[in-house]
């Protein structure tokens, strides 16, 4: 997926109690982000979606939960890298990449719900990382936000060579740099940056290889 492909419709199922759902149809990705940290634990992606209108109540739809976890997906069993502008990015704590499309249901007189879903602004992408400020090479990040440097942030968990996620933010410049020292300890590093779109380069690009012919990592 890149940043300026279509943005397709999808129909979304919302159950509501036991065996009941709600289907809204003509949704659109507005906003997207993922996130991970240190620890153990998975990533999370939360989508909000721009609707046309519900077709009403029904039946759930019976779902097959896969069993098992796709490794490929969690930063702190796998191999893990992050990068800006080529070179590594050292001491990873947390990061987070948010995709906001800037999508709304445009309405005219004559009905309850949207008649379709368009742009309603420009499309921003950031992206965030907290790393140990022990691992910074001397003041790498604040000087790049001085200069205005631009660069790729690249975000790659991969289980082996064919099962791995990859998330690029690119044409990157750094936005902000905090360092609070409010307790005894490390510090901490909290980079802010914002992607751009050039020819020929979207601001935000996804790869997912998944190579499992059983579609879940063995």
């Amino acid at each position: 997926y890149e940043l300026d492909q279509d943005k397709p419709s999808a129909t979304v199922e919302m159950v509501r109690g036991s065996g009941e759902a709600e289907t809204f149809v003509g949704c659109k990705v507005n906003t997207l982000q993922i996130s991970g940290e240190a620890g153990g634990k998975e990533v999370p992606v939360q989508v909000g979606w721009v609707g046309m209108s519900s077709s009403g109540n029904g039946t759930a739809t019976s779902l097959s939960q896969n069993s098992g976890v796709n490794v490929a997906v969690n930063p702190n069993s796998n191999t893990w890298t992050c990068t800006f502008g080529g070179s590594a990015v050292a001491g990873v704590r947390r990061f987070s990449v948010t995709l906001n499309n800037g999508l709304a249901g445009r309405r005219v007189l004559g009905s309850l719900a949207p008649d379709s879903v368009v742009a309603d602004g420009f499309a921003s992408v950031q992206a965030e990382f907290e790393i140990d400020y022990n691992s910074v090479a001397g003041d790498t990040y604040y000087d790049a936000w001085k200069a205005g440097t631009e660069g790729a942030v690249v975000f790659k968990m991969a289980a082996t060579a064919d099962l791995y996620v990859e998330i690029t933010v690119q044409n990157a410049r750094v936005t902000s740099v905090s360092r609070p020292a409010a307790r005894m300890g490390y510090i901490t590093e909290t980079v802010q940056l914002i992607g751009q779109s050039r020819s020929g380069s979207p601001g935000l690009k996804f790869v997912v290889k998944n190579a499992q012919s059983s579609g879940k990592a063995a």
